[in-house]
């Protein structure tokens, strides 16, 4: 029983462990490929600001910003406002200040004019932060030569914008809705994949295999004593009185003598891109149905691999109904209790049952192809 229970902590493993690692970097890669400007936020070396030559101004970097001299604002936007500032080299570039921060902006501009008129000093406040530099457009430098008015030619200036951001405002203002939705995606994704990886840590094998066991209220004793040969086919252990399955983190528990009725179902799934069929994919699924008409379904690798499984099921408890047939599927879905009724009556005499099942009357119940219909979807 150890070496079921830990085959199915390996199983689980896999599962939470990689599927949860999985989610948590496709969920990142959907902040960094979507909205690009996150990466460097988080992660690029920057200069200050403030310590730039004329010369180190150039459109993409990346810098850090501590500001407290500003001039009035020359352009804005939606989003906020562009405001005069000077570089170390006594030449004049813009600093964009998002709406949630230009009444500090403000403040400071009107301490930069106090102060270069001798009335006070340099304002305490600063607007600290990390951004970027772009070369202005056209519209935007034909804003900020308009304000210096018939003086520009007297002035040194820099055709360059700092963009004082937030990672938030990098996804709202400059993402737009469909880098918010896909924050919300990669918010899910992070969130669901630490969610397996803790669940694992807290015992989720563990508590799968107990709901298994509860489910049909198992006797631990008899489990483990009938598991102890069983043989091993795929992702089952098959014993005289109980078969274990384990897929991703399902684990179920089928006891024999409540089984009724089992097959295989093929499920084929069409394939489309745009709207245009690419190709199929074809999963296998097994169906068992017990005495209270509860089915059971496990996920199969393979035709092969189910069709191996049922079969050992079968040659241990051969009172179960193998295969998928209408009429059984009529009955069932209308005589259940009679299916249940038949397969006791098979158990009662299954020291008579010859191979071919000679003595039953209704050949519709006689041993099947255990594969089922196919879905397509």
């Amino acid at each position: 029983m150890d070496k079921i229970y830990k085959e199915i902590k390996k199983n689980s493993f896999k599962f939470h462990i990689g599927a949860g690692i999985g989610m948590i970097l496709i969920g990142i890669l959907a902040f960094f490929i979507d909205c690009p400007k996150l990466f460097p936020y988080f992660f690029y070396s920057k200069d200050k600001l403030s310590s730039l030559s004329s010369s180190e101004f150039e459109d993409g970097k990346w810098c850090t910003c501590d500001c407290n001299i500003l001039f009035d604002y020359y352009a804005y936007n939606d989003d906020g406002r562009s405001y005069l500032a000077i570089n170390q080299d006594g030449e004049y570039y813009g600093f964009f200040v998002n709406n949630n921060k230009t009444d500090v902006a403000d403040e400071i501009a009107d301490a930069t004019y106090d102060f270069f008129d001798g009335k006070a000093p340099l304002s305490s406040k600063s607007l600290k932060g990390k951004g970027y530099i772009t070369e202005m457009d056209s519209k935007e430098k034909d804003y900020f030569i308009e304000f210096f008015g018939d003086q520009f030619e007297e002035y040194h200036v820099k055709y360059y914008t700092f963009h004082m951001v937030t990672a938030w405002s990098l996804i709202t203002n400059e993402g737009g809705f469909r880098v918010f939705m896909f924050m919300i995606i990669g918010v899910v994704l992070v969130v669901c994949g630490f969610y397996l990886i803790i669940s694992y840590i807290l015992g989720a094998p563990k508590k799968a295999f107990k709901k298994a066991t509860e489910e049909y209220n198992v006797n631990m004793d008899l489990l483990e004593n009938d598991m102890h040969f069983a043989k091993q086919i795929g992702k089952a252990y098959i014993g005289n009185n109980y078969t274990i399955f384990f897929s991703g983190t399902k684990v179920g528990i089928m006891p024999h003598d409540l089984l009724v009725w089992a097959y295989l179902r093929k499920i084929v799934t069409q394939n489309k891109t745009y709207g245009i069929k690419t190709s199929t994919s074809t999963t296998y699924r097994l169906e068992l149905w017990d005495r209270n008409k509860k089915m059971n379904n496990v996920d199969v690798k393979s035709e092969e691999l189910a069709n191996q499984i049922l079969d050992e099921m079968h040659t241990q408890a051969p009172h179960f109904l193998l295969g998928y047939t209408q009429e059984i599927a009529d009955a069932a879905n209308g005589r259940y209790d009679e299916l249940v009724a038949f397969v006791d009556d098979r158990k009662t005499h299954s020291q008579t049952l010859s191979e071919e099942n000679q003595y039953i009357d209704d050949p519709a119940l006689i041993y099947q192809d255990p594969t089922g219909p196919a879905n397509n979807q």
